[in-house]
């Protein structure tokens, strides 16, 4: 298909009337360009505005990544997702994993969701520290520290989409911690907080271990 389309070809794309596309493009909800009286559109950028109008329910478990047979992963955090995966695949529901200090776990919560949850992510972090360096990995906004971009977990045209993340501060943001206000921040695919409540598909904890490193 051509990379641009006109308003009819668009309209068939996406599975609509045409008059409902150009009540969209209109009200800018759509992406499109208005070349005199005729409207033109991307298809890469009607892709991307496809993916972030999905519901996060559908999220985790429809972007395409690149985990199993990610070179930039290390075996511990490709096992962890295949061994978590085939879990809860089984039908478990509850599951404890041990990772020793040093072989990434900030990188195993990462791609943990993908597959697996139905549902938006809460990860809770024993101190602030743990916290602001998770809230760096998942944060898609910093390229530099995103563990799924450092890392090709996922491509920038899935990441136009999400996921993105609430960062919950605990005593210092009592309104935000009341349930986890998940209602108010469903927009969110990932929350990222030091204290457990809420309701959530999908709740990965990071726990301190007797040696001062993390489980």
């Amino acid at each position: 298909m051509a990379e641009w389309l006109n308003a009819d070809e668009a309209a068939d794309y996406l599975g609509i009337s045409s008059s409902n596309l150009y009540s969209l493009a209109q009200q800018g909800r759509i992406p499109g360009h208005k070349l005199g009286k005729m409207w033109r559109l991307n298809k890469k950028e009607l892709d991307s505005w496809i993916r972030a109008n999905k519901p996060i329910n559908e999220f985790f478990m429809s972007a395409e990544t690149s985990i199993e047979s990610n070179d930039l992963l290390r075996d511990p955090q490709r096992e962890g997702h295949d061994a978590a995966q085939a879990f809860f695949e089984s039908g478990g529901e509850k599951a404890i994993m041990q990772l020793p200090v040093g072989c990434g776990k900030s990188g195993l919560i990462s791609v943990l969701p993908f597959g697996i949850s139905e549902g938006r992510v809460l990860v809770i972090a024993p101190n602030l520290t743990i916290r602001r360096e998770l809230q760096k990995v998942l944060d898609i906004t910093n390229k530099r520290a995103c563990f799924w971009n450092k890392c090709r977990i996922l491509t920038p045209e899935v990441m136009s989409a999400g996921p993105y993340i609430a960062v919950l501060d605990g005593k210092d943001d009592t309104e935000a911690t009341d349930a986890f206000d998940l209602a108010g921040n469903r927009h969110f695919a990932v929350d990222v907080a030091t204290i457990s409540g809420g309701v959530t598909t999908f709740v990965c904890t990071v726990q301190q271990s007797f040696d001062g490193g993390t489980t």
